[in-house]
């Protein structure tokens, strides 16, 4: 689980062993504070895209080696759009490296990189809506995209292994409404899994987590409910658990959590208790080396 905001702009990285409760443990450190940003990675190299950083939005793309503890080093840049940008989501295959949306206005924008080679992205289309702060899901060929503050409860898709300039399709709605996406992937590679942090009538957030089947397009299903409502949630997962970290449960850096949630991906229930970050959070992202493309 990487960066995030409480107050300060976080250069935290911590980690987890996802089949075995507990608390994260120190990992090393981001190259700069950063929080809004995705994060993506095959089995053996996680990245982060963007960001909010002190003095303006970033386009840098850092990476680490997910086996080995350390700092994580420069990729490249985000190159399209000539802007820089938070509120990104990122998804990936083994094989690519996906960053979609952001707040540059807000950005339609699909780049990818190829994860082994380090170097700026190149283009890859458009989402069918411009937003920021989605979220995001996949298989072994398909992407999916979710909500996001602009486009609220639209999901659209692309096929990963498509050549450059193939924009995304329309895939259906989110049965919530709402926009305020956790970051990062929960798959098993059949179904994707995602906590919705949208604000509710009290000034609180919501505690909503749904899910789709990924290879059929549809609206998403209720899955159940997380310990508490919060926003900014990092998310990463195995191919049987799905975790959900950290967030805010009102409005304001003073609500932040530590909070780790678990879920079991091909059940239908609420979330347990995980253990906690090193540090409390929110907008934070997640990535893991044993998703469901990678066991």
């Amino acid at each position: 689980f990487a960066g995030g905001y409480n107050g300060s702009y976080l250069d935290t990285l911590d980690y987890v062993t996802i089949a075995t409760l507990g608390n994260a443990t120190d990992f090393g450190d981001l190259s700069f504070g950063r929080f809004s940003f995705g994060s993506c990675a095959n089995n053996t190299r996680g990245l982060f895209m963007g960001g909010a950083k002190s003095g303006g939005n970033s386009d840098s793309i850092d990476y680490i080696t997910i086996a080995t503890l350390s700092d994580s080093t420069d990729f490249g840049d985000i190159a399209q759009d000539g802007t820089k940008t938070s509120g990104t989501t990122s998804i990936s295959n083994n094989t690519r490296g996906f960053v979609a949306g952001g707040e540059s206005g807000y950005t339609d924008r699909i780049a990818y990189v190829t994860i082994d080679t380090l170097g700026n992205t190149t283009d890859f289309g458009n989402l069918t809506a411009a937003r920021k702060n989605l979220g995001s899901t996949n298989n072994d060929t398909r992407a999916v995209f979710i909500g996001g503050e602009g486009s609220q409860g639209t999901m659209d898709y692309i096929t990963m292994a498509n050549t450059p300039l193939s924009n995304a399709t329309t895939f259906g709605t989110l049965t919530s409404g709402s926009y305020q996406m956790a970051n990062g992937l929960i798959s098993n590679g059949t179904r994707g899994v995602f906590g919705i942090g949208g604000g509710t009538s009290s000034g609180g957030y919501n505690n909503i987590i749904e899910y789709i089947t990924i290879a059929t397009t549809g609206n998403s299903t209720d899955f159940g409910n997380l310990t508490e409502g919060r926003a900014g949630q990092g998310q990463s997962s195995s191919a049987t658990r799905g975790l959900l970290a950290g967030g805010k449960y009102t409005s304001g850096a003073s609500s932040v959590r530590a909070t780790i949630d678990y879920i079991t991906i091909d059940t239908t229930a609420n979330a347990g208790d995980f253990g906690d970050l090193t540090q409390a959070r929110s907008s934070l992202s997640g990535l893991s080396d044993t998703g469901a493309l990678r066991e």
